[in-house]
């Protein structure tokens, strides 16, 4: 489906030979984290093809089947199961997660912001004055 990426079905095999089986890219980016996530079960048309599963994520590819059709040709089997229930619930739990350490991130940043504010404040009031230039000196008068 990627040439660009592998130029045969082999390279693309030995390449997910080398990455092993806890694989990062794998559980991550092919959308088993989205709560759109979908597995799709197809068999290319042709003696010698074996059915093959693939999860999608619908919110990219909402029609499976035509994405595969275009990339493999014609399919002589394509079915996709409804949208992966758990992953649902995991992607909930993971929202809730972020939000609570970005409220907490923004309070503690807040307070030193505070604390930075009056330590400046401090600073400029005890700031030395200019011995170079008088404060009640008029540089018109020089003129």
């Amino acid at each position: 489906c990627f040439p660009e990426f592998w130029p045969t079905r082999e390279a693309a095999k030995k390449d997910t030979q080398r990455k092993g089986t806890n694989c990062y890219y794998r559980d991550l980016y092919n959308s088993q984290m989205s709560p759109s996530s979908a597995e799709v079960t197809y068999r290319p048309t042709g003696p010698g093809h074996r059915a093959r599963t693939a999860r999608v994520d619908l919110a990219r590819i909402p029609d499976p089947e035509a994405w595969l059709t275009n990339r493999l040709g014609p399919l002589a089997l394509c079915e996709v199961t409804a949208p992966l229930n758990g992953q649902a619930a995991q992607h909930d739990r993971l929202d809730a997660l972020a939000s609570r350490l970005t409220g907490g991130m923004q309070a503690v940043l807040a307070g030193r912001r505070d604390a930075l504010d009056a330590l400046s404040a401090r600073l400029d009031a005890v700031a030395p004055v200019d011995l170079h230039q008088s404060p009640t000196r008029n540089h018109k008068e020089e003129d």
